[in-house]
């Protein structure tokens, strides 16, 4: 497999969009809000919320990125499907549409890696928009959801 920082900027980006579509579960987001929403809530529920920032620059989002593709060739979930994407990374013809701006690759792509892990439930009413979420392993949850939220400081960790 080819490192991650071998990649282009935008071979990553697409990397990350063509993982996301293959990971991908009925989104239960409405909005990036709400996704955003999702990873700060879920960074909170073990104290990490500050050790998280979600990036601010396409730079940041690109590197965030790698991080998390390092972290998904390691997964029993996504490496195939990384594995196969190094290996030969999407050709801008391949995916319709324009590129989305890196940042809302990486958050979309989160998702959907955290979503073969974690149950994510949006509950809208009058008072808000609050994420809820379940660890979907059956083993102990605790160990699962303390390397899912390492995962993700490291991904969105700060400067």
């Amino acid at each position: 497999m080819r490192s991650m920082t071998d990649l282009s900027d935008r071979a990553v980006v697409l990397m990350l969009q063509e993982l996301a579509e293959d990971l991908s579960e009925a989104p239960e987001f409405a909005s990036p809000e709400e996704a955003r929403l999702a990873i700060t809530s879920l960074a909170a529920s073990s104290g990490q919320e500050r050790a998280i920032r979600l990036p601010e620059s396409e730079e940041e989002a690109v590197a965030a990125g790698r991080r998390l593709l390092a972290h998904a060739a390691l997964d029993e979930d996504a490496a195939p499907i990384v594995q196969t994407l190094s290996d030969n990374p999407p050709a801008d013809d391949q995916l319709a549409g324009e590129t989305a701006l890196a940042t809302v690759v990486v958050i979309a792509a989160v998702i959907a890696f955290l979503q073969t892990k974690i149950t994510f439930r949006v509950q809208r009413d009058e008072k808000g928009t609050r994420v809820d979420f379940e660890v979907l392993k059956k083993s102990t949850s605790d160990p699962i959801l303390h390397k899912i939220i390492d995962i993700l400081v490291d991904v969105f960790r700060t400067p």
